[in-house]
């Protein structure tokens, strides 16, 4: 019998590893966990007899699973990792509260946020609607200390045998096709409020958002096309989860010096290896600061054009501008490829305290919350097999979706007989090659190894398709 912690995951590439780390010190500390895809997580409680544990996500859960988790869970708690650091206090005021839904905030018991600006604006805007908010850090930024950067080793190598020197453009402009308006009311994000007249206005707002970002898109594909024709610089782009993998190959199918990786992997080890990062307000632009790689802003339009989208942009990170360099040219990007820079003193500050990368582990101190809890945790048996994988309904569920339905979908919508997002059927799959037990093991071998701790080596086994047991 132990305590259980059930993670569960949405989008692999950025919240695997992390999750990873911080399942190893819960299995050092003797609890169990359950970790993988939210799906799977969410039917594995469903269907257990016993009541018991800690539900661990990124966010707030549909309020249609609420009333089932309450009954097979002991503690629900969140660690925030859609609201990332660099934005102002207006943004986050709005942003926070955004990230539930109404009727169900007040099941969080526990509320994880990464840094002091964060914690005080969720204790503004949450109040009472949660149970206790508490500035621990992410694991996620954890990670990229020092100490764990064997975790990334082998992959860094593979990354510099395939393309030796690159620069690595993180994109995240989020609107790359014309088909933008059918994405902003495919997501719809203006939805949530109530009164008719805000939520036309939220809604007209987005859209002049995405208008904008695409134009910024259109700007920046004919910098990065002038630049690799003209200097003959390799360069990476990394689209952003939620964009078209298709449409970013169409554009730079005939450049060689220009390549397309989809974001299917942590992007960690892609900035390890690269001489040097391009973004335009990423948060990764953090992660590469941290290690001291060179980090540039690209800004790529008429003034009028800059100013309008820094003015405009909700997602505006001025602390990411500040401590970039500034690329509104080539002249610009062959300076800063001349003249490599490194972060400052004064920066590097800034950065530890946005990203709570100061402390000493944000994975402990979410477990000592988790220790110190009022709220009981039931211990539990171990787990077993509760039903058959369904791999045949899977593949059934792909071919129509992807093969068929997706196709007609496209048909239809370019007949104008359809108002919706086309371009969701080309993004990167939410979980790559699925979570299994072999891929979880080899990083636990890493930190195994890696370990003062003298107890036992923590190890995981398949539990069902996409959920592992570690402990």
């Amino acid at each position: 019998m132990k305590k259980t912690i059930y993670i569960a995951i949405e989008i692999k590439v950025r919240e695997f590893l992390s999750n990873i780390l911080l399942s190893f010190f819960a299995a050092k500390k003797n609890y169990r966990i359950i970790f993988g895809s939210k799906n799977q997580i969410i039917n594995y409680l469903t269907k257990k007899k016993t009541k018991g544990g800690i539900f661990l996500y990124k966010a707030g859960i549909h309020k249609k699973y609420i009333s089932t988790l309450n009954k097979k869970i002991d503690l629900h708690a969140t660690i925030d990792q859609e609201i990332g650091p660099g934005l102002s206090d207006k943004f986050y005021s709005k942003l926070i509260p955004q990230s539930f839904h109404r009727e169900t905030a007040k099941d969080i018991d526990l509320y994880f946020c990464l840094n002091a600006q964060l914690f005080k604006i969720a204790k503004k805007t949450l109040g009472n609607k949660v149970g206790k908010i508490v500035n621990t850090g992410w694991p996620r930024f954890e990670i990229f200390k020092s100490q764990h950067s064997k975790l990334f080793s082998d992959k860094v190598k593979q990354i510099k045998k395939k393309y030796d020197n690159f620069y690595l453009f993180n994109s995240d402009f989020f609107f790359i096709s014309k088909y933008y308006k059918e994405q902003v009311l495919h997501y719809a994000p203006w939805s949530i409020e109530e009164n008719k007249q805000k939520r036309e206005l939220n809604k007209r707002l987005v859209l002049e958002e995405a208008s904008r970002r695409f134009k910024e898109f259109s700007n920046v594909q004919n910098f990065l096309k002038d630049v690799s024709e003209k200097f003959k610089i390799k360069i990476v782009i990394r689209p952003h989860p939620g964009e078209s993998i298709k449409v970013w190959k169409k554009i730079f199918k005939n450049y060689k010096n220009i390549f397309i990786e989809p974001p299917l992997d942590d992007v960690h080890p892609w900035i390890m290896a690269c001489k040097g990062l391009l973004h335009r307000g990423c948060t990764t632009s953090y992660q590469s600061a941290l290690i001291n790689k060179p980090t540039a802003y690209l800004t790529i339009g008429t003034k009028k054009e800059i100013k309008d989208f820094h003015l405009n942009d909700w997602h505006f990170k001025k602390a990411v501008f500040d401590f970039s360099t500034k690329i509104n040219n080539s002249k610009d990007l062959i300076n800063w490829i001349k003249n490599t820079n490194k972060t400052s003193k004064k920066n590097l500050k800034k950065i530890y305290k946005d990203t709570g990368y100061d402390k000493n582990s944000p994975s402990a101190l979410i477990l000592k919350c988790f220790k110190n809890t009022k709220i009981k945790i039931n211990k539990e048996p171990t787990p077993t097999k509760m039903y058959e994988d369904s791999s045949k309904i899977k593949f059934y569920y792909y071919f129509l979706r992807h093969l068929f339905l997706s196709k007609l979908f496209i048909y239809f919508t370019k007949l104008g007989l359809l108002s919706k997002n086309i371009e969701k059927y080309d993004m990167a799959p939410k979980i790559f090659e699925g979570i299994k037990a072999k891929e979880v093991n080899f990083f636990l071998q890493i930190l195994n190894k890696n370990s003062k701790s003298p107890k036992k080596n923590v190890k995981a086994y398949q539990l069902n398709q996409d959920l592992v047991v570690i402990e």
